[in-house]
């Protein structure tokens, strides 16, 4: 029933089962199993917890279980769930830091999928790396939740690195995400921008990739995640990332025309008003 999306129906089996047979443990790792994929972590909590106590030795008991008490914060049984997955957790009380490197995250895995790349930061937590699409929902330096189970590959340089869908964001980011459009024919004007992207990008420490892939007249999106005081934009038909304060940009944009699109702020359907470059 869950796989047909009968979500209650199969809740409701699950119960029973359990209730006719309290020591078998596959309804109760199944009741664990739906309520992770709902996010109601208390509930996920609990189930597979006692799911791990019926069969300690069920590595997905253990990995789910340590999903949910990271998505709680409850940072022992935390690391004791990693710690029974055979990982050699890092010494401490609070949020186990692994550093695990780069890995590709699918945001919205039963929607529209976008897969960005985020630094690892445990089992079950990564921090974005990428400017995700506004329609995302997500923020560029959002923490997230992840699944562990593998879902794709992302193949750079030879290497494969495994693709993890995101549950849940766990950890808003100060970033907000607005949409730009500008467009000119004055080559000075996009190289100043580019030199403006360049001398400002370490603040931030976001890649600067650049990709000249634009004729003299063409329409220039630009994303923009703006904090209080720096701004970080992509530009999608050259395609990199920025992060620059508003004084600079402002004079860095004198030669370009801004057309005047619906900005949307980053998570929410509130619009924001335009933004004009004198």
């Amino acid at each position: 029933m869950r796989d047909a999306g009968d979500l209650r129906g199969a809740e409701a089996a699950y119960l029973a089962a359990m209730e006719a047979a309290p020591s078998w443990p596959a309804p109760i790792y199944n009741l664990g199993l739906l309520y992770k994929y709902e996010c109601r972590w208390k509930e996920s909590f609990d189930y597979n917890r006692r799911s791990t106590e019926l069969q300690s030795d069920d590595e997905a008991s253990w990995w789910n279980f340590g999903i949910a008490a990271t998505a709680l914060r409850h940072w022992g049984e935390a690391r004791r769930a990693w710690a029974a997955c055979g990982i050699e957790v890092p010494p401490g009380d609070g949020p186990p830091e692994f550093n695990w490197g780069r890995t590709p995250v699918r945001l919205n895995p039963d929607t529209d999928g976008e897969v960005v790349w985020a630094r690892r930061l445990d089992p079950a937590r990564a921090q974005i790396l990428n400017v995700p699409l506004p329609i995302s929902g997500f923020r560029w330096g959002d923490i997230v939740l992840n699944d562990g189970a593998v879902e794709g590959e992302r193949m750079v340089n030879g290497r494969a690195y495994p693709v993890f869908n995101v549950l849940q964001r766990w950890q808003l980011s100060p970033f907000r995400t607005f949409i730009l459009e500008l467009a000119t024919a004055d080559g000075e004007a996009l190289a100043a921008l580019e030199r403006c992207a360049a001398d400002r990008v370490a603040l931030l420490k976001i890649g600067v990739h650049a990709r000249r892939s634009f004729a003299e007249t063409a329409v220039t999106g630009v994303r923009m995640n703006m904090p209080t005081a720096t701004h970080t934009l992509r530009i999608h038909t050259v395609a990199w990332r920025l992060v620059t304060t508003l004084t600079p940009m402002r004079s860095s944009l004198r030669g370009l025309r801004l057309f005047r699109p619906p900005i949307s702020r980053y998570g929410t359907k509130r619009p924001l008003p335009s933004r004009r470059w004198n």
